[in-house]
């Protein structure tokens, strides 16, 4: 008896004599509002700190009698007790005339902070021990939670009573679910400091457990399968193979949601994906592979190609980025003004799976590179925080989605990751409203209709054969239109040749676009082919066009020219960099391989040598929006309202 009396001192945090220092005497009771209330924080105080009673009832009241005295472990059993009364009045107190304590401090003892209740503190401050607190926080989140590291290294909670819901550590999100677990389960608030002190104990215990694991946002795949997550308060996610796609509760990948992602509707088997061509502003010539290109948004583990919507004011641009990032992902904010800053644009990826770039009018060289790393998977890293050494990394790989009036893409290596598509003005005008409505109405039959597609192309990717000369640099892209293009009944090749088509095109506005670019073709076509040093070409550049802006420096020339290398090819010169340097320097040579290079007759040589009049990006008028979206509304209703 005498060692459990010690056991228990100690749990309570007394001495097995008489305290160091008494506790400030109180009479004011605590009431939790009436007596049930009253009796629930009581026993949850007694049971969450493991403290020994009996208890008794007596002329209406409630009397808990504790086995050790908080202030004199020596005083007998049932001298010290906590009491609460009808009206639901709690007090505590020792029968031994030496000890001088309440209910109050008997609470701040045990769990570090006063109690909260409907009566005043009596003057009292109700201060709390942040150390104890955390403490607390820490235990009772154990309970719920378990920690560990995605392959990053960033440290993720799971938590079991959400059905596996999946937070980052340092989220709101967490913070915010923390905050509430503490209050309904023990009445604990969970101030800043205590609460950040215990988020410091979740990171540190996850990492040195070092436990790593997958976890992704959105999209997923693991051994050929893929996995798209609803987001839903079901947790349900999509898992999607060559034999069908399910929606699954219990995945075997783990997803976690940021605070901004919004669910998707459960898909409808047998969904039709021509609904999405009634809604966006697209030519008939584009749709082909703009499909391949959502499928290709599904996947996680390929290069994402990037899609730059260019057109004039009231084409559509905004709504249908809209419509597409609601489509594949669902965010609080869909439409997203550029941010200049690299860093922005990774941290902003790394919270959400399609990133959108809003009525942008310029891209900086640097963010362009960034875009680039962010399509066929990089890095960026950083200075942590308040910190001098640790470094914060983040490896992604992401689609984009642009729009503007201006050309965005201007690097050409940028350009080779990017379906780049001019939409033409709309002719009519429509209800913006009703069209979002109608829209998130056929949203389960569009994406029903995409899984379905994708799940039949993801049988026949293994029988797609392209030579290694024929591929397009995005490669596992064009291997997907293929698939794609032949359980659609489409010739083969088609796709590729469309794909192609598109990129010459664009491939000439860079040209036509870069003052260098243009001066190149124009010398070539003028004088012939081009042989010397960096020095004489651009000696001979200045003496051709005396007022564009070109680089100031035989080496600065050579810099911009292996950039535009590609593109100049594309376009029909050949354009070479001798590895040897002469006495002279550095040697280039450039000859014209085509009869002419103007941009219409490349566009119609491509169109001729591919056979595929339809894929020419250079359209007819646009096609008039299906009129059967607007069902409930005929031409009256639609008004002079301007869409865009």
């Amino acid at each position: 008896m005498i060692d459990s009396m010690k056991l228990f001192a100690k749990k309570a945090g007394v001495n097995s004599g008489k305290t160091d220092a008494k506790v400030q005497k109180t009479g004011q009771p605590v009431n939790y509002g009436d007596k049930s209330k009253s009796l629930t924080a009581v026993n949850s105080l007694l049971n969450d700190n493991d403290l020994a009673h009996s208890s008794k009832e007596k002329g209406g009241d409630s009397i808990f009698l504790l086995s050790v005295c908080p202030e004199n472990a020596q005083h007998a059993k049932g001298k010290a007790h906590i009491k609460v009364a009808a009206n639901g009045d709690t007090t505590a107190a020792c029968q031994h005339n030496s000890c001088e304590w309440g209910y109050r401090n008997l609470h701040k003892k045990w769990t570090g902070e006063y109690p909260k209740d409907n009566n005043t503190n009596n003057g009292e401050k109700s201060e709390i021990n942040p150390k104890n607190t955390a403490a607390r926080i820490v235990n009772l989140m154990n309970e719920h939670c378990e920690f560990f590291l995605n392959t990053s290294r960033e440290t993720f909670v799971r938590i079991h009573t959400e059905n596996g819901l999946i937070l980052k550590v340092d989220s709101k999100v967490f913070r915010d679910y923390v905050s509430a677990i503490c209050w309904k389960d023990s009445q604990l608030v969970a101030a800043k400091e205590s609460l950040n002190s215990a988020i410091n104990i979740f990171e540190g215990t996850a990492r040195s457990a070092g436990d790593e694991r997958n976890v992704y946002l959105r999209i997923a795949e693991q051994d050929g399968v893929y996995f798209l997550d609803l987001c839903d308060t079901k947790n349900q996610v999509v898992r999607i193979d060559e034999n069908g796609w399910e929606l699954v509760a219990e995945p075997k990948v783990m997803f976690y949601r940021s605070q901004n992602m919004r669910p998707l509707p459960e898909p409808l088997g047998g969904g039709d994906y021509s609904k999405l061509w009634d809604f966006v502003n697209i030519p008939k010539a584009y749709q082909g592979v703009l499909t391949v290109l959502l499928l290709e948004w599904l996947r996680d583990n390929t290069t994402q190609p990037l899609l730059e919507l260019i057109g004039e004011q009231g084409c559509g641009k905004s709504l249908m980025t809209k419509f597409i990032r609601k489509l594949i992902d669902p965010n609080r904010v869909p439409l997203r003004g550029i941010s200049q800053k690299v860093e922005d644009t990774f941290i902003l990826a790394s919270n959400s799976h399609l990133q959108t770039i809003e009525n942008a009018s310029y891209l900086k060289n640097v963010l362009q590179d960034a875009l680039c790393s962010l399509s066929t998977g990089g890095g960026f890293a950083a200075r942590k925080l308040y910190t001098d050494g640790d470094e914060a990394a983040l490896d992604l790989r992401k689609p984009v989605l642009m729009n503007g009036i201006d050309v965005l893409v201007t690097r050409p290596d940028l350009l080779d990751r990017t379906i780049h598509i001019n939409l033409p003005r709309l002719k009519h005008r429509v209800v913006e409203s009703e069209l979002e409505k109608n829209f998130e109405k056929s949203i389960p039959d569009i994406l029903g209709g995409l899984l379905d597609l994708f799940s039949k192309a993801l049988g026949v990717i293994p029988d797609i054969n392209i030579a290694p000369q024929d591929l397009p640099r995005l490669g596992d892209f064009g291997i997907l239109g293929e698939a794609v293009y032949k359980v659609q009944g489409k010739p083969e090749e088609k796709f590729l040749k469309e794909f192609s088509a598109m990129r010459k095109n664009a491939v000439l506005r860079i040209l036509e676009a870069t003052p260098l670019g243009s001066l190149i073709q124009e010398l070539v076509i003028k004088e012939g082919d081009s042989k010397g040093t960096f020095k004489d070409l651009l000696e001979k550049l200045r003496a051709s066009d005396q007022n564009s802006k070109l680089p100031t420096t035989p080496k600065a020339l050579a810099d911009k020219l292996r950039r535009l290398a590609p593109a100049l090819r594309e376009s029909g010169f050949q354009i070479d960099f001798p590895e040897e340097r002469k006495e002279n320097g550095y040697h280039v040579e450039i000859s014209k391989t085509l009869k002419t290079s103007t941009a219409s007759t490349a566009s119609t040589a491509s169109t001729e040598k591919n056979d595929n009049t339809d894929s020419n990006p250079e359209l007819p008028e646009l096609p008039v929006l299906n009129p059967k979206v607007f069902e409930k509304n005929n031409s009256e209703s639609i008004g002079n309202v301007e869409l865009f």
